[in-house]
């Protein structure tokens, strides 16, 4: 079974990743797909040609811990677990 810490920092980690790639769409960045047509496009293609499948993973994770529903829940408590609140 894991540390209270290892699943503490898991949850820490996801938030991170999540949140500093959420800049990543191709719009303030260089964009990776010219041709796109639509906004919906331009992110999809961005996105799917930098990003693996564990990174996509941790993304949705970090949203999922960040959600109005969730944050109290998961990372306010993985925050003070991890002695930073």
């Amino acid at each position: 079974m894991k540390d209270i810490k290892e699943i503490a920092q898991f949850i820490f980690d996801a938030v991170q990743t999540a949140s500093n790639l959420a800049y990543v769409d191709g719009v303030r960045t260089k964009p990776s797909a010219p041709n796109a047509e639509t906004l919906d496009e331009l992110y999809k293609t961005t996105r799917t040609k930098h990003f693996d499948d564990e990174m996509k993973f941790k993304i949705m994770l970090g949203n999922f811990f960040l959600s109005s529903e969730n944050y109290e829940k998961y990372y306010k408590k993985a925050l003070v677990v991890l002695g930073q609140k």
